[in-house]
């Protein structure tokens, strides 16, 4: 009788480690800790705070429309534009429905460069006067650049009002007339 033991305790321990080692090969997948070779966990993701879209090789993230808290007719587009191309680029035009963006600032987005608009501290900006749009809705915008070109369609953006998180966004003060 020992070796009946013998073998009980032999499959009883090997039945054991059958559960273990299948315990942990099902931990990875399904903990979420392994998502293969293109898994979203190596790359950097937009934070979500306005709309990303793409005029061919140019990334366009978080666009938004900061509305001035006096005059929500007055608003800033804030947004980054990364250049993934080869060919170097500039910034041409902006327009929100019927009312036009005035530039200011440096427009050139050389291969591989970002160009901030409107961030802090960015050099370049976007004034649009005469925005329809009220703060919580969206509106469309249209912008163009000189070698990838326009949006085809309009895009939507959201159109927040510039006080708490949006206050440094806001647009200058309108000049008095």
């Amino acid at each position: 009788m020992p070796s009946r033991t013998r073998y009980s305790a032999a499959v009883t321990r090997s039945r054991a480690l059958a559960t273990v080692a299948a315990c942990l090969v099902a931990v990875l997948p399904l903990a979420g800790c392994y998502q293969g070779f293109e898994g979203t966990v190596s790359t950097q993701s937009p934070s979500g705070n306005g709309t990303d879209f793409e005029v061919g090789d140019l990334k366009v993230q978080d666009a938004t429309l900061v509305t001035d808290p006096a005059d929500p007719s007055r608003a800033s587009l804030i947004m980054t534009v990364l250049n993934e191309g080869e060919t170097d680029d500039a910034l041409a035009s902006a327009s929100v429905e019927q009312a036009s963006g005035a530039i200011t600032g440096p427009t050139a987005l050389p291969s591989g460069g970002v160009l901030p608009v409107g961030l802090p501290g960015a050099a370049t900006s976007i004034a649009v006067d005469g925005l329809a749009a009220k703060p919580g809705d969206f509106a469309a915008l249209t912008v163009s650049f000189e070698a990838a070109g326009s949006t085809p369609d309009p895009i939507d953006v959201k159109v927040v009002v510039g006080e708490d998180y949006y206050a440094e966004f806001a647009p200058a003060a309108a000049p008095a007339p």
